[in-house]
């Protein structure tokens, strides 16, 4: 886009298997610039295209963005390791040997805001945080009433299975991937069950399982009979990346996010049985959705969108019917209580009830209503009384940051 404004023009274009193109950095003639692909292993990397043009080239191997610091430095992370190299922006070509600058850089490569550099020869990183979560039950006033297992580093995300015996857990790995594991809720053991996936949904009678995978290069929904060996199916493959959100009551519909060409993302609900998998849309208009969440009878799904800033909806499913605005000041992360009579989402560390119901005209909402304050993620399924949180055990707000100076003298 000019900078005096106008009509925005794309200057990269997907190829087979590129997931994502973020964080440009323009070289300095202006026309060229630095770009980092996400994908499988083969692809992923460092970029260099220009604006007159859609050819771009592979520079080199990275796990997140690179910088190029003048007059002739590129700086990339590989394997939590920062290096730096030296690079002609003429040529657009590196030579000699990468030389390690700095380790346990931060490995999620969807963290922009990793490391820098400038052209004076100062560099500033930080670490990944670990953040330890505990499984915790809380009654309906915040006050913890008892824990399952042991706390478990870089948990992200937990589902109880649908007999309320098994806690799918999913785990970050490294390098943006995750890995989902099995805890039992009686004895607190973990067992690994999928590597490379995550946000593993149940379906209602706990028989399958989808969950997030990448097994064509982009963020997918597989699934597989539970306990069964093997990757597990695509459901509904397409050019565009799917997120999970959530399993229909009645097993027929999966719930999807997937961000669109036209309507930034959308909420979508693709059948899970039968031959016809056209997709069915749920919340699709020119702003961001997400995050949809069937209502117990499986007539409603609640959803966050930034229609009004961030607020939870709610909307019939399968329609039609307007969307209801549930929150009032902001809030994300919608999920029902067992019977439907109360609606809960986040706003910050507070978790906020609405209560719902039913009537001839539709669904009437009560007033919001905070519940208590809490650092963690809360596993969706609750009778109202006692919450299952992934409570953070430490504090993750204000990671370190190292500076190194006079780094041109180091590799001397």
């Amino acid at each position: 886009m000019p900078a005096a404004g106008g009509q925005p023009e794309p200057v990269t274009q997907f190829r087979p298997q590129e997931v994502t193109h973020r964080w440009p950095q323009f070289l300095p003639d202006g026309r060229h610039f630095l770009f980092w692909i996400g994908g499988p292993p083969e692809v992923q990397g460092t970029y260099a295209g220009a604006l007159d043009s859609h050819e771009y080239r592979k520079i080199c191997v990275a796990d997140g963005p690179a910088i190029f610091a003048p007059p002739a430095r590129l700086f990339f992370v590989r394997e939590s390791v920062l290096y730096g190299q030296r690079f002609d922006p003429d040529t657009m070509k590196l030579s000699g040997e990468p030389i390690p600058v700095a380790s346990d850089v931060s490995t999620s490569p969807y963290t922009g805001l990793r490391f820098t550099a400038s052209s004076k020869g100062t560099i500033a990183y930080r670490p990944d945080v670990v953040v330890t979560r505990q499984m915790t039950w809380l009654d309906r006033s915040g006050k913890p009433v008892g824990t399952v297992g042991e706390p478990i580093d870089d948990l992200q995300y937990a589902e109880l299975s649908p007999d309320g015996h098994t806690l799918a857990l999913t785990i970050r790995r490294g390098n943006g991937r995750s890995s989902t594991s099995l805890m039992d809720m009686a004895r607190g053991t973990v067992t690994p069950l999928l590597a490379n996936v995550g946000g593993l949904r149940w379906s209602p009678d706990g028989s399958k399982i989808a969950f997030s995978c990448v097994p064509r290069g982009l963020v997918d929904i597989c699934w597989k009979v539970a306990g069964s060996n093997g990757p597990g199916e695509v459901l509904y493959p397409t050019a565009e990346a799917k997120n999970l959100n959530d399993w229909s009551p009645d097993g027929k519909y999966i719930l999807y996010s997937s961000q669109m060409p036209k309507t930034a993302r959308d909420v979508m609900a693709v059948p899970f049985t039968g031959n016809d998998r056209k997709p069915i849309p749920v919340a699709q208009t020119p702003a961001d959705e997400r995050n949809g969440s069937f209502s117990p009878d499986g007539k409603w799904v609640a959803y966050e969108s930034d229609e009004t800033g961030l607020d939870v909806f709610v909307r019939p499913f399968p329609g039609p019917g307007p969307a209801v605005r549930v929150s009032t000041g902001g809030g994300s992360g919608p999920f029902w209580r067992k019977d439907g009579k109360e609606l809960y989402y986040s706003l910050g560390d507070q978790l906020i009830a609405v209560s719902i119901k039913l009537s001839a005209n539709g669904l009437e909402l009560g007033i919001p209503a905070p519940l208590f304050k809490v650092k963690g993620s809360a596993v969706v399924q609750t009778d109202g009384q006692r919450f299952l949180f992934a409570i953070a055990q430490n504090d993750a707000s204000t990671p370190t940051i190292t500076v190194i100076v006079n780094w041109a003298g180091l590799e001397k």
